[in-house]
């Protein structure tokens, strides 16, 4: 899910364990061009654009989900794709 206004937005990220064996946590890279993240939820900032799961949320089962989400402000060349990479870890 994703909201827009003028220069900002709100990002909903869903992790899906679409494997066959469970996950101890999980990494998203939102390391996107010219967009600047000021607030999120539900995830960890591991520096570098990385965000990674938080101990509540981190073991997914196959076929579970877990759902995060940030705000960012958006540059004029701002590129966000309908998905990024996601790591287990």
């Amino acid at each position: 899910m994703k909201q827009e206004w003028d220069d900002s937005v709100e990002v909903s990220v869903e992790v899906v364990n679409s494997g066959g064996v469970a996950l101890e946590s999980w990494e998203v890279d939102l390391d996107l061009r010219d967009v600047d993240i000021y607030h999120y939820w539900s995830m960890r900032d591991l520096g570098g654009g990385r965000f990674g799961s938080e101990d509540w949320n981190a073991r997914l089962d196959p076929g579970e989900n877990a759902v995060a989400g940030f705000q960012a402000e958006l540059g004029d060349r701002a590129d966000l794709p309908g998905s990024v990479s996601c790591t287990a870890v």
